[in-house]
């Protein structure tokens, strides 16, 4: 009996183990190819159009964060008191929620842009392209997300396959045709990602149940209740979370020039691979988080979070060694544009993915947890410190002063989440 729990116990581990390598290879992938993509880009063309894709491509970030927020994380949350062999039914009834709120938002500013911009055929076709291109994004990591609450990541993984490989054939054929432009990039983006949406969804059997309209079996008055009161927590935590990262962008573009945008893009694209790393992460932890605070062992979900975040601690010393002593070398082999100040805004963002990590693992704790507030709390600390020092740095030293507000408004964020949990852990020991 002893050695049957024992195994049991071993097999337990080794599979939550090769979860993780799993969703560290997605991740990888993922993560790498959108490095690669702007890395690419960079070289192909003009620096301001190059700018102009940053700060743009930055919305479609902003427009994909606070929809997961708003949904995907509810449906992480709730999923266990659903139950999980309701998952299809109930990721049915997320999309619904999606596509009307993005007709509603979509019409919204869709009519502000139109009275800013003047009403044309240019002007309705670019609204709706960019629309098309954040949707799609949005449905594609909505549906990644999926995979990793039911730990279905190989499915994640060749949905990312898909999307890269679809993406860099039309990229390709842009390039080879010369019709590489801003417009025709974001048709790209959203038809490879729409691809990979459909392609997931397919696998995991919800375009099936889709086609049947079923979301029966479900209680849609608890639900309706649950997410109109996740919903604003969501939206608030989405769209300020996206602040310090993204904004700064738009900063730069305004208070400086599209030359640093475009610098502190380059600088930036070496961090997503981190980035998105943490981004699998915490698709993993969450719904593990939430299944421990469901059965009272919410200590053994922070102890855990906790060794996380000191791998970080030392991936950040190893990246800063890496570019101190070989950052020009690894520069110029990725940009053909000057690399000295690109150099120097790398090594202050090194630090960057110990501090995300600690911001983002504390944060997906807490909502494990339910405390959603203490989120909102968290990033409204970043948001705050990224607008107050971000237009005051930006203007005087342009990419290098975000990047130093990016480090600074991260340190906060993590500092702060972990003073939260460790006082909700105090408050559950007494």
């Amino acid at each position: 009996m002893d050695f049957r729990i024992n195994k049991s116990a071993i097999t337990a581990r080794v599979k939550a183990k090769s979860v993780y390598i799993l969703a560290l290879l997605d991740q990888i992938v993922f993560g790498a190819t959108a490095s690669i993509n702007f890395i690419v880009l960079e070289n192909l063309i003009s620096r301001d159009t190059y700018a102009l894709l940053a700060t743009l491509y930055s919305f479609i970030v902003l427009y994909q964060l606070v929809s997961n927020a708003m949904y995907m994380d509810a449906f992480v949350v709730n999923l266990p008191q659903v139950g999980i062999d309701l998952y299809r039914p109930y990721f049915i009834y997320i999309l619904k929620l999606f596509l009307l709120v993005s007709l509603i938002s979509g019409f919204v500013f869709g009519s502000a842009y139109l009275m800013y911009a003047g009403v044309s055929a240019r002007s309705v076709s670019d609204f709706v392209l960019f629309c098309s291109a954040a949707t799609s994004f949005s449905l594609m990591m909505f549906a990644r997300r999926l995979c990793y609450s039911v730990q279905s990541i190989g499915k994640s993984f060749l949905g990312s396959l898909v999307y890269i490989l679809l993406y860099a054939a039309f990229i390709a054929g842009g390039y080879y045709l010369e019709i590489l432009s801003l417009e025709y990039i974001f048709v790209s983006l959203a038809a490879a990602t729409f691809g990979s949406f459909l392609l997931v969804a397919a696998r995991l059997g919800v375009l099936g149940r889709l086609r049947l309209g079923a979301d029966a079996g479900l209680d849609r008055a608890r639900l309706r209740g649950f997410h109109r009161e996740y919903a604003g927590m969501g939206f608030v935590a989405g769209t300020l979370k996206w602040i310090p990262d993204n904004l700064l962008f738009s900063l730069l573009g305004v208070w400086s020039t599209l030359d640093h945008v475009a610098t502190y893009r380059m600088a930036t694209n070496l961090l997503m691979p981190f980035r998105h790393f943490i981004a699998s992460l915490v698709n993993v932890l969450l719904p593990k988080y939430s299944h421990l605070a469901v059965d009272g062992r919410s200590a053994e979900g922070w102890r855990h979070a906790l060794g996380f975040i000191f791998l970080f601690l030392a991936v950040s010393g190893g990246m800063f060694a890496i570019f101190w002593f070989f950052g020009r070398e690894i520069l110029d082999l990725l940009y053909r544009s000057n690399i000295e100040p690109v150099l120097n805004v790398i090594l202050v963002l090194s630090i960057v993915p110990a501090f995300s990590a600690a911001q983002a693992i504390s944060g997906t704790f807490l909502k494990s947890t339910g405390k959603i507030k203490g989120v909102v709390l968290q990033s409204m600390v970043g948001a705050f410190l990224t607008i107050l020092l971000g237009w005051q740095l930006s203007t005087r030293y342009g990419a290098m002063g975000a990047a130093v507000t990016l480090v600074i408004s991260m340190f906060a964020m993590s500092v702060f989440g972990i003073i939260l949990v460790l006082r909700s852990q105090g408050r559950k020991a007494a």
